[in-house]
């Protein structure tokens, strides 16, 4: 059952229950991820922008972080280019259907 924004006790998963204790404590929406099964994306921005909260073993943390860092950097201009792509493509189509609707209306083409 989801209450307030946080699973209730009944159907608590570590993860839910440890993300429930954290919006408490900093008041705000969270999310937890093992970064060990996430994807490079996901693992690179992680470590560029979030905060570690807790960590076990230090130097398998940073082993973990370094190894992680090297492979974002290998995959990030290829990523940033497919995104960059992506969002091209998206306002072509909207631009592409706006003109379609402006002269099925018999108003003039915008941009």
């Amino acid at each position: 059952m989801l209450r307030s924004g946080v699973w209730s006790a009944r159907c608590h998963s570590p993860r839910v229950a440890l993300m429930g204790d954290l919006v408490a404590i900093f008041g705000r929406d969270v999310d937890v991820t093992d970064l060990r099964r996430a994807n490079v994306p996901l693992r690179g921005h992680a470590i560029e922008d979030g905060k570690l909260i807790a960590e076990g073993d230090f130097a398998a943390w940073v082993d973990f972080a370094a190894r992680a860092t090297s492979r974002w950097l290998d995959f990030k201009p290829a990523y940033e280019r497919t995104i960059a792509e992506e969002i091209a493509e998206e306002i072509a189509a909207r631009r592409e259907a706006w003109a379609e609707a402006a002269s099925r209306e018999g108003k003039p083409e915008v941009g």
